[in-house]
């Protein structure tokens, strides 16, 4: 039967594998029913595999638990990830991997784009989420030897290009005008301020610690656990980067507080999400499809737009992959001005 360890939230199992082996692990799961019966497919599993030599099924859960279980990932990963996995346990929860066909797989991605599953998603969200079931299927045959069909191969669907939306410097001023006004969020400019003069992420804005800010070198240091892709980065401060920096200084000063975080309340704390603010700001600046995203967009057009190169744009942003960053450059005309006048002057001699 299952039980309970103080080192642990979640409930334990053990069986017997195939080979006679006892086998203690934690279930993932908190439920005593869900573990319950996850302990007695363990064991029928180990007697078919041992009495038939066939290999066990295994199920969505079981797979995922094993995946997540050494997985190492930043934060907002984690948490975009624990996202993705709860859409797809709505779905998928208690299917053996060999019994998903292209049905279940099509299934998902109709519920998952009329709404049926949490909110309207596009291509590129669903095709996140399978890519993420599809990598733990992988994971588990390399890692584990569990030889599992992927029903994910071939009908993941196809990105479609990433959300492009950003701020012309006349919307950027009306957008931060608004911020100021939201006097039960004054951390809003900041926010929006550091966010566009750094072209860091909303989120990462929100978890910067002042231990990882060094104003005498004007820059920002990320160790690979407050990194996106697990990296070590730096981001070099501008003047502007500074001011806001200067500027929290101040308010603390003011507050009376020694507050760890950057961005923080008026008791000190870290603030976890800007997204009401954020919305009344967009109201006031009319100002719409806007999310607090596309102000780290909003950075990267701007750089674009201004000539930057795509590899220093991508170095900024820390894109492990170029063609993240080749999304913008299509604002960067630059390169291509010198040709489009040499056309000009062929069509003159042809007219």
């Amino acid at each position: 039967m299952p039980h309970k360890r103080k080192d642990s939230p979640f409930w334990w199992i053990s069986y017997t594998d195939a080979s006679g082996r006892r086998v203690r692990e934690s279930s993932g799961s908190v439920d005593r029913a869900e573990a319950s019966a996850l302990e007695s497919r363990k064991r029928s599993q180990a007697w078919e595999e041992k009495s038939w030599g066939r290999s066990p099924d295994r199920t969505f859960e079981e797979v995922m638990v094993e995946f997540l279980r050494d997985r190492e990932v930043s934060p907002a990963t984690a948490s975009r990830d624990k996202d993705s996995i709860r859409r797809l346990k709505a779905h998928f929860s208690g299917l053996a991997i060999q019994e998903i066909s292209a049905i279940h797989v099509r299934d998902y991605i109709r519920s998952r784009k009329n709404g049926s599953i949490g909110r309207k998603a596009g291509d590129s969200t669903v095709a996140k989420e399978l890519r993420l079931f599809s990598s733990a299927i992988r994971w588990c045959n390399v890692q584990l030897e569990w030889q599992l069909p992927n029903p994910l191969t071939g009908r993941i669907p196809a990105d479609t290009e990433g959300r492009e939306r950003w701020l012309s410097p006349a919307e950027a001023r009306a957008f931060l005008a608004a911020t100021r006004t939201q006097h039960r969020a004054p951390h809003m400019p900041d926010v929006a301020e550091l966010t566009l003069t750094t072209a860091m992420r909303p989120s990462e804005v929100l978890r910067l610690t002042w231990n990882r800010v060094d104003l005498a070198h004007r820059l920002i240091w990320f160790a690979s656990p407050n990194s996106k892709n697990r990296k070590v980065a730096t981001i070099p401060l501008n003047d502007s980067a500074i001011a806001v920096l200067e500027r929290r200084h101040a308010v603390a000063r003011e507050w009376g507080l020694s507050p760890s975080h950057v961005i923080f309340n008026r008791q000190g704390a870290a603030i976890g999400s800007i997204k009401k603010g954020f919305k009344i700001a967009c109201q006031r600046a009319e100002i719409e499809d806007f999310r607090p995203h596309d102000l780290r967009h909003t950075a990267a057009s701007w750089l674009a737009q201004a000539g930057c190169s795509a590899p220093h744009i991508q170095q900024l942003l820390r894109h492990s992959d170029a063609r993240s960053t080749s999304r913008y450059m299509h604002l960067n005309t630059d390169h291509v001005r010198g040709s489009a006048d040499q056309l000009g002057g062929i069509f003159e001699g042809v007219g």
